[in-house]
């Protein structure tokens, strides 16, 4: 394989391992998930896992290596999302229970 297709290979691989590392990041820090668009990482979830099945087939570690970290990325956000949700409306609900 020519050695400048690797080379771009690995750089994709390098900076779509990176792109929601910094989010995990603050989301752990912050435990503030008000911003996050929900449904924007339940689709990332699903391109993520599309493109790991994709990248198993075709045996390119770039693509799969680099789609299982996007994949836990999104599952980490998303728990701290549905955590969130969860939180809130138990909150709210013992709100409206301590004024009746």
């Amino acid at each position: 394989m020519n050695i400048a297709i690797e080379v771009i290979g690995w750089i994709g691989f390098t900076t779509a391992s990176l792109l929601l590392i910094p989010q995990v990041i603050k989301t752990i820090k912050t435990n503030d998930t008000s911003t996050i668009s929900t449904s924007m990482f339940i689709v990332g979830l699903i391109n993520f896992t599309t493109w790991t099945i994709y990248g198993f087939l075709i045996a390119s570690p770039q693509i799969y290596i680099a789609n299982i970290i996007a994949v836990t990325c999104n599952i980490i956000i998303l728990g701290y999302i549905i955590k969130n949700h969860y939180k809130a409306k138990k909150a709210k609900n013992n709100e409206i229970n301590n004024n009746i």
